[in-house]
């Protein structure tokens, strides 16, 4: 996608300059169901999780965390974000690859991609910190979906714009693996993690990995959807994560859906 003539990348940017997107995504774990909105408008994408609101302003390199249980709200610069990572300590082995699979879901054509993970930090020093853990997503991406073309203008224009890193936990090979699926001309229509130990101790590592995993989401921002799930599957149950979009959108996203309420305390994170 990087080696398309600069005349075509100068039209796909001025339309991502005006590009409304939108879709809804819902999350089933053994903890429940969780419904979670997506927007893109002009130079902004927007996460919506109900009781939580991600705002990445790519113009301003800004993200703001917007918490509706506590009616308060912080910005950061991108540049803060990586240091801040809840998970930048631990070594993470990521790669994803297509199986060739294909089929109908929802009605688009969805072609599967599996990304696989492995987090070590059993060199840890630090006593009773060490554990391991093992994760695997299948993904299956449509490239028919209403609005495909102003999403992928987006994400094309903001490749080099998006903070990586952070989004990746700190983790040099998943945000190559993000940065890769962001500028892939399809979205995910259906997402299934499964996640286990990767040794017989698995039970005490996960304890290990919950309480990371918690500081992770505590850190809000975009990897706190992704804590959340990994937390839910670490009750116990043997069930699968699943995450199923739909509504896909084209239409124009309000202005309102990106503002910060009036009455809402901003505070330092």
């Amino acid at each position: 996608m990087k080696t398309i003539r600069f005349l075509v990348l100068s039209v796909v940017a001025a339309l991502a300059a005006h590009a409304d997107f939108s879709y809804t995504t819902v999350s089933k774990s053994p903890a429940g169901e969780r419904t979670s909105k997506h927007y893109i408008k002009s130079q902004k994408m927007i996460t919506d999780d109900g009781d939580r609101v991600t705002i990445m302003d790519l113009d301003a390199q800004t993200m703001t965390t917007i918490n509706k249980t506590q009616k308060t709200y912080s910005v950061r610069p991108f540049s803060e974000l990586y240091s801040k990572s809840g998970a930048a300590g631990m070594n993470v082995n990521a790669d994803i690859k297509k199986t060739g699979q294909h089929k109908n879901i929802n009605g688009f054509d969805a072609e599967e991609m599996v990304v696989t993970m492995a987090m070590d930090n059993s060199q840890s020093k630090q006593p009773g910190a060490k554990m391991q853990m093992q994760m695997e997503m299948h993904i299956w991406f449509a490239s028919d979906v209403p609005g495909i073309n102003e999403a992928h203008a987006f994400y094309e224009k903001n490749a080099d714009r998006m903070p990586w890193p952070a989004m990746a936990g700190g983790n040099t090979s998943m945000a190559e693996i993000q940065h890769k699926m962001a500028t892939m001309h399809g979205i995910p229509v259906l997402t299934v993690m499964k996640m286990g130990g990767a040794n017989p101790q698995q039970q005490a590592q996960m304890d290990q990995a919950r309480a990371r995993i918690e500081e992770m989401k505590k850190q809000g921002g975009p990897q706190a959807a992704m804590a959340d799930q990994m937390l839910a599957r670490m009750g116990g149950s043997s069930s699968d994560i699943t995450s199923e979009s739909s509504g896909f959108s084209a239409s124009p996203v309000p202005d309102s859906v990106f503002a910060v309420p009036a009455d809402y305390q901003k505070v330092d994170k």
